[in-house]
């Protein structure tokens, strides 16, 4: 019956505080170019970024992939 507590000040604050970095970090984390070359396949440059990205990844699934 109540409900949930309202979060204090403090709590507020750093959960915003987590938000906004989160944030950041998605922002460079994505940003991938990638180019077709005149056949329409990946330029060599794109695979590579792919797979470097790939090897940081602690695991790999086909979801995360996806």
């Amino acid at each position: 019956m109540g409900g949930k507590k309202k979060p204090t000040l403090s709590q507020l604050e750093k959960r915003t505080k987590k938000r906004e970095g989160r944030g950041e970090r998605e922002e460079r984390k994505g940003k991938y170019e990638m180019r077709l070359t005149s056949e329409g396949t990946l330029s060599e440059l794109s695979v590579e970024q792919v797979v470097n990205g790939i090897k940081k990844m602690p695991y790999v699934t086909p979801h995360v992939l996806y």
